[in-house]
């Protein structure tokens, strides 16, 4: 009786040796799985600050393009603004000079006469 409480006691001794290895096997897959889902995620986020840096840049980037085409327009308005204003000077000389060639040419014609 006592052989056959051994022999019990020895065989389940031995299935919890082999369940102890296979969960320790298990375990390690387990562990190596874990550790390089945990090195994608941390490229992961990795990647993705490096996009919202690239993102950030790219906001500053266009907001200073919109300032200085803002600045641009504002400046075309001004040049525009300064040509009409120039047109008016020079037809204002234009008229000048023709009324002093005419007032010369009354005067030369009175000198003349």
């Amino acid at each position: 009786m006592q052989d056959a409480l051994d022999a019990a006691v020895g065989a389940h001794r031995s299935e919890l040796k082999a369940r102890d290895e296979l969960a320790a096997q298990a375990a390690a897959v387990h562990e190596e799985q874990t550790r390089g889902m945990q090195q994608q995620f941390d490229q992961a986020k990795t990647d993705v600050a490096a996009a919202w840096t690239r993102a950030d840049a790219a906001d500053h980037r266009a907001a200073t393009a919109e300032a200085t085409a803002r600045q641009a327009t504002e400046r075309a308005a001004n040049a525009e603004a300064a040509a009409g204003e120039l047109g008016v000077n020079v037809a204002k000389a234009r008229a000048a000079a023709e009324s002093a060639t005419a007032r010369a040419h009354a005067a030369a014609a009175s000198v003349f006469a």
